[in-house]
């Protein structure tokens, strides 16, 4: 379903930035002096370059993925890391960004919550038929893992008719799957393995928004302590929000797997 596709895309991956919310509403923080932070470290200036591989309905295509913290945002009273994505696939470049934070507790993108405005308008739909309110970030990392295996990572939704009918057009939920010993850069490292999935409800219109056709996505990142993000694989829509929008596919069928082959963390 192509039109799932633009949606998620448009929901979930092409944003900049207007203001912020600080609150982790996440779990109490460890004792053990651990953080978050060493699962997605790393300070401006950090590097790291991946390879990885697409296929959707045109066929197959390997990429590679450079990624560099350029510099920090205030937004409010929250700061944030500026990670600039640099995709290259075949003959093309793709160039993104989002903003992101650390906290001892967990990994947030923020989210320009005035995208979904943009969406109504594109869909000719009369905003003061339909209220969208989403989450001000994405929540990728909670942690410790282990007392939070699972949560809630992002939802939108939708009300209309005067709060006649509300509903959750995405809901991104994140689950814990445990370690995993993997080699990466010929070296055997242990991973924390988190399962995304991803549920869009989609309207076709107004009248369609009380049963609305449904996609699942479901995508598996790996996290080790000290290094960051070390591999992806799954689906291509939910990869490409790693991406901050830098890849991009035919339809919600496609899938992506990449993996870190060198890093500098400054």
């Amino acid at each position: 379903m192509k039109k799932s596709l633009i949606y998620l895309l448009t929901i979930l991956l092409m944003l900049f930035i207007l203001s912020c919310s600080s609150d982790d509403d996440g779990p109490t923080d460890p004792t053990d002096g651990t953080s978050a932070t060493q699962y997605y470290p790393g300070g401006v200036g950090s590097t790291f370059n991946y390879q990885g591989q697409t296929t959707d309905s045109s066929g197959t295509s390997n990429y590679t993925r450079d990624v560099s913290f350029s510099s920090q945002l205030n937004i409010g009273n929250t700061t944030y890391i500026i990670q600039n994505n640099n995709v290259n696939i075949s003959t093309a470049t793709f160039s993104a960004e989002f903003p992101f934070r650390t906290s001892n507790t967990g990994m947030f993108i923020y989210i320009d919550t005035a995208v979904f405005d943009e969406l109504l308008d594109s869909l000719g739909i009369d905003p003061s038929l339909v209220t969208i309110i989403a989450d001000q970030e994405v929540r990728l990392i909670s942690y410790p893992f282990n007392t939070t295996p699972q949560w809630n990572a992002y939802t939108v939704k939708v009300t209309a008719f005067g709060g006649l009918i509300s509903l959750n057009i995405l809901e991104l939920q994140g689950n814990y799957k445990g370690q995993e010993q993997l080699t990466i850069m010929g070296q055997s490292m242990t991973a924390e393995k988190v399962e995304y999935i991803a549920t869009v409800k989609i309207p076709e219109s107004l009248e369609d928004i009380a049963n609305p056709p449904t996609v699942t996505l479901s995508a598996t990142a790996w996290f080790v302590k000290d290094v960051g993000l070390v591999k992806l694989d799954g689906s291509g829509v939910i990869i490409a929000a790693f991406t901050g929008g830098g890849l991009e596919f035919d339809d919600d069928e496609s899938t992506a797997t990449e993996t870190l082959v060198a890093y500098d963390i400054k």
